[in-house]
């Protein structure tokens, strides 16, 4: 089957400590049930989303709404610090927005920054990036979706791998989620130990079978791809192609020394488990934002993030800038994994090409709101983050916080903070 040979951030703010208080117990935040933001009026419901966004956070944050419409685009800047719940001053702040909410088909970004605060999201970012630019190669006529990934990269299909397809990439139903114990965070700028250590590897599922998030393997993975039909390694790809059309200046896959200083910092809070904090132990150890690393090294902002979902949302396209094709678009929100557990996370999930969707009835996976519907792509960061894009509603909204919760009261409050968003423009 393959034996086929081919080659072809501003100053980082004041940051909670381990303990500091949670996310729930403020306002809109509930246990599981319906959230509680439906009475506030129209007009005052982007105050809601300042208030929840204080509440969850505890330390710098960043946060974008996108809203596109076809009469204009208006842009909002809000900067400020949350480092706690801090209601008094967040609706003072609020005071002079309120009146975002009566705004109906215009372009709106509401962002709670630091100064242009350049938001370290691990991991969930840069994947989506990747994952777009090998849906590009599809459309170019490079690969077909269901293609095995070794007539591309013969050697991948080492030890049962020759039956793993693109399709299974951008599923993660490929069947090696488990990084190779060899790749410690030392070596993930090596790229090409990481690499040979992927090929060599067996899967630990059978492939197709099952359904496991895979957190970096599959991500180098799609950059071999890449870079062996393009023949430009992916974190140039991606900003030539993506980033770099969109305007998202602040977005790096592998970030340069010189922009460090603007990096904010993950930190526990106490709503992070034993597992974030070994990986929080593993990720300070390294200057991984540093690494061209697909699925772990993505920097970004807020505002940059919110432009990305929106093109998502709009079909592929943002302010005349066009990175995947409408029918690309419809055909990645197409169900693909539709409620089955993932044995990474040990949740059910649903998941079209490379993005998860919405609408799942389970409130675990609510993050990008109890209002959201298949036709919503969206992804989680290990920061507390989360960002989405409503294909029908053209609404995209990017959080991004460096507190790290992976608790019930982290899943609320982006539970509530998306409604809340969908509530302010739906009125």
């Amino acid at each position: 089957m393959c034996d086929e040979s081919a080659d072809s951030v501003a100053p980082g703010g004041p940051t909670a400590p381990l303990g500091a208080r949670g996310g729930g117990g403020g306002q809109g935040l509930g246990r599981w049930g319906t959230p509680t933001l439906g009475h506030l009026a129209p007009t005052t419901r982007p105050l809601a989303v300042v208030l929840v966004v204080a509440l969850v956070a505890y330390a710098a944050v960043a946060a974008d709404v996108v809203n596109h419409g076809r009469l204009g685009e208006l842009d909002v800047d809000v900067a400020t610090w949350v480092a706690s719940s801090m209601p008094s001053w967040a609706e003072w702040l609020a005071r002079p927005f309120t009146w975002l909410g009566g705004v109906v088909g215009v372009t709106v970004v509401v962002a709670v920054t630091v100064v242009w605060l350049l938001a370290r999201r691990a991991r969930a970012e840069a994947m989506l990036l990747v994952a777009v630019a090998l849906l590009q190669q599809i459309e170019r006529g490079r690969l077909e979706l269901d293609q095995p990934v070794c007539t591309i990269w013969p050697e991948f299909g080492a030890n049962g791998k020759d039956a793993i397809t693109v399709r299974h990439l951008l599923t993660h139903r490929g069947g090696f989620p488990i990084t190779p114990p060899e790749l410690s965070p030392d070596r993930w700028g090596d790229t090409g130990a990481a690499l040979s250590a992927i090929a060599a590897m067996a899967p630990s599922l059978p492939p197709g079978a099952s359904n496991a998030y895979h957190f970096l393997t599959q991500h180098w993975v799609i950059g071999e791809i890449v870079r062996r039909l393009d023949g430009r390694a992916i974190d140039h790809y991606v900003r030539e192609e993506i980033t770099g059309p969109l305007g998202m200046d602040d977005t790096h896959i592998g970030l340069h020394p010189d922009l460090a200083h603007r990096v904010v910092r993950l930190h526990a809070t106490d709503g992070t488990d034993e597992w974030g904090i070994e990986a929080l132990r593993a990720m300070h150890g390294h200057d991984i934002h540093r690494l061209v690393v697909p699925g772990a090294s993505g920097v970004s902002t807020a505002r940059d993030m919110a432009r990305f979902y929106a093109a998502i949302a709009n079909g592929g396209t943002l302010a005349g800038t066009r990175i995947l094709q409408t029918g690309t678009v419809d055909r990645l929100m197409h169900v693909e994994v539709d409620g089955e557990t993932d044995l990474t996370f040990n949740v059910p999930v649903r998941r079209g090409l490379g993005f998860e969707l919405g609408g799942l009835d389970d409130p675990r996976r609510h993050w990008p709101g109890a209002t959201s519907t298949h036709r919503t792509v969206w992804h989680g960061g290990f920061g507390s983050s989360v960002c989405w894009g409503d294909r029908e509603t053209g609404l995209a909204m990017a959080f991004l916080a460096n507190g790290v919760r992976r608790d019930e009261a982290g899943a609320i409050a982006r539970r509530d903070l998306s409604d809340a968003v969908r509530a302010a423009f739906r009125d």
